[in-house]
């Protein structure tokens, strides 16, 4: 996170890799389509789900690095600004520099 208002910070919920087809499977039974990035998954729908999700706060200077094929959702508090770069984003990134 690079900048922030009174303290702000960043809420993300992450999936294993590895349930992938898991997490696809249970959000289409609930009816969402994933691909067009237009439902925020709910607490409830979280706690019910038949797989792990991982919390991560972030703070003014953390850097949150996203691996493959990972199912991600982000909630913020306050204003917080933020530059979403994925590990093979990265990878391309310094290689490219």
């Amino acid at each position: 996170m690079c900048y922030t208002e009174d303290g702000g910070s960043s809420f993300w919920f992450m999936t294993n890799p590895s349930d992938c087809g898991v997490v696809t499977d249970y959000f289409r039974e609930l009816g969402h389509e994933l691909d067009w990035e237009d439902h925020v998954a709910t607490i409830e729908e979280l706690a019910k789900a038949p797989f792990d999700v991982y919390i991560w706060v972030q703070k003014l200077g953390d850097l949150v690095l996203v691996p493959p094929r990972r199912y991600v959702a982000k909630l913020r508090q306050l204003l917080a600004l933020t530059n979403r770069c994925y590990l093979a984003s990265t990878k391309l990134s310094t290689l490219g520099e």
